[in-house]
């Protein structure tokens, strides 16, 4: 059992979150040096009239008019006052102190040195009641209030990534300890529980994992004790009835039974063996030499004067797995190749971080349709079922059975001059 908590879906939400945030903030840096650019000119040019044009009022206005004009100045950006002594530079005089003053130059002065891009400007003005106009002018309020909101909506951006990513790993630690022991889930193994944490939906998920584990395992000791059971309870009435055949006094009558017997007592054998599989995976195992056991195979079979050929480009290769399970499985490949195919060749190579068992025969192959069926429990190569072929037609579905426990799989082939070739996968250790 495997859960996949679907990296590269999550990845694609946060590249797609993130791109939506770069969008916002090239639209508001867009428009914020678009303004900086097309309008600062302009911005400091009327800021420096706005400016000239307190001190025509201040300077042409009655004296008794004077505070109440400039206290009539509502503009937010512009803070005008008057005082006995100058609070700014630059300074200017009025017409009792300089002749022929120019507001133009002053204008002037004062574009210049919006330019330099200060955040204000200002400028105290000696009036000819000698009080001092003082102005201070903020000179982009417009800009000044952008960047808050771009500094606003940096703050709002990290924040929401911050929140975003908690929320992420909330939900992802308790998930990865998910799949960790989901991926561990085996019927040879005890149920791991899981601690119940994270948010609600994921506690209901581990809960619901873990009621799944106990209830798996439960029904897997109830199936080991019907198989023991059925181990013990089928075999005894078989022998009983072995015992009986042999009082049989005609002897063709008596062989027959017992032949029928001996099928009954392999089908149960071969059953149980199948089933059994499932409980073998990461048991007994142990380094052994693939090589050595294949041979070893070959050899028994060459000594009961079966055709098996054998050869191997390597003189030893070392797996981990259990000899005895593996001789079984690769025995019943070798047998069915001989039983259907006249003949076994057996080779040994490697390729990559495996080592490759194949098994050849010189029969006359199966249709394409068929390839993968031979691996079904009960399914013959004879379909007659008949006698003198044999067999249950659960070896091969037990040798599959067998190499899965070992992490490795099985892929078979018609040959392209006739004949089934099969292919064993084993890791090497």
């Amino acid at each position: 059992m495997k859960i996949s908590l679907k990296k590269n879906a999550l990845s694609i939400q946060i590249a797609f979150f993130v791109a939506i945030l770069l969008i916002a903030h090239l639209i508001l840096f867009a428009y914020y040096f678009d303004f900086h650019h097309e309008n600062h000119k302009k911005i400091h040019s009327n800021v420096a009239q706005e400016v000239v044009n307190i001190i025509r009022v201040a300077t042409f206005s009655p004296k008794r008019t004077i505070k109440p004009a400039i206290d009539a100045i509502k503009n937010p950006y512009l803070n005008v006052d008057l005082t006995d002594n100058p609070k700014f530079s630059p300074r200017y005089y009025g017409s009792n102190f300089t002749e022929n003053i120019d507001l133009q130059k002053i204008r002037g002065d004062l574009t210049k040195y919006a330019a330099q891009e200060p955040q204000f400007i200002t400028m105290s003005y000696l009036l000819d009641n000698g009080e001092w106009l003082n102005v201070k002018a903020t000179l982009h309020p417009q800009i000044v209030t952008i960047r808050w909101i771009l500094l606003a909506f940096e703050i709002i951006n990290f924040l929401v990534i911050l929140t975003y990513l908690l929320i992420i790993q909330h939900f992802r630690r308790p998930l990865l300890r998910l799949k960790t022991v989901a991926e561990k889930i085996s019927i040879d193994s005890e149920p791991t529980m899981l601690p119940v944490a994270g948010p609600q939906i994921v506690q209901d998920l581990i809960i619901s994992i873990n009621k799944m584990q106990q209830r798996i395992s439960n029904l897997l000791d109830q199936r080991k004790l019907t198989l023991a059971a059925m181990s013990h309870d089928l075999r005894t009435p078989i022998t009983r009835l072995k015992l009986k055949a042999d009082l049989i006094e005609d002897e063709n009558k008596r062989s027959k039974f017992i032949n029928d017997l001996n099928e009954i007592e392999e089908m149960i054998n071969d059953t149980i063996m199948l089933t059994k599989q499932n409980y073998l995976a990461g048991q007994r195992m142990s380094m052994l030499d693939i090589v050595s056991l294949v041979k070893s195979i070959c050899d028994d079979a060459t000594d009961m004067e079966k055709p098996v050929n054998f050869s191997s480009s390597e003189q030893h290769q070392r797996i981990i797995g259990n000899p005895v399970t593996l001789k079984r499985a690769i025995t019943n490949i070798i047998n069915n190749s001989i039983k259907y195919g006249k003949t076994a060749h057996v080779n040994i190579r490697n390729k990559e971080q495996n080592v490759i068992i194949t098994i050849e025969d010189e029969g006359p192959g199966l249709p394409e349709q068929e390839l993968e069926k031979i691996f079904d429990p009960f399914y013959r190569l004879e379909p007659s079922r008949s006698k003198m072929t044999g067999g249950t037609g659960l070896g091969l579905a037990i040798a599959k059975s067998i190499v899965s426990n070992h992490n490795g799989t099985i892929e078979v082939a018609n040959r392209d001059h006739g004949g089934l070739k099969i292919d064993i996968i084993l890791p090497l250790s």
